[in-house]
């Protein structure tokens, strides 16, 4: 199917398997992925693919989003910096 005849949900999951098949073919060298308030634009079993497929990269990643459901589905090692209310805490 093309792009154009995609929901906005299918072309962001089209757009996020470009930018992790490209953070494979790099795998001979760091790689740091920043993915910026992604997971808010998929559903939840969508998610955990993206967070099984990055889980399964040799790269440092980076996602950010608007609230901790977001990222339920993630295991590993993880790290988490929350900020409310202009302070910042870190959450194992």
């Amino acid at each position: 199917m093309s792009a154009a005849l995609s929901s906005t949900g299918e072309q962001k999951a089209l757009l996020l398997s470009l930018m992790l098949a490209n953070a494979r073919a790099l795998s001979d060298q760091p790689v740091l992925l920043l993915l910026d308030e992604v997971a808010a634009h998929l559903d939840a079993d969508r998610r955990a693919l993206l967070y099984a497929e990055i889980a399964a990269l040799p790269a440092q990643s980076v996602l950010t989003g608007t609230g901790p459901e977001l990222f339920a589905g993630l295991r590993g090692d993880r790290m988490s910096v929350a900020k409310e209310n202009g302070t910042s805490r870190i959450c194992a």
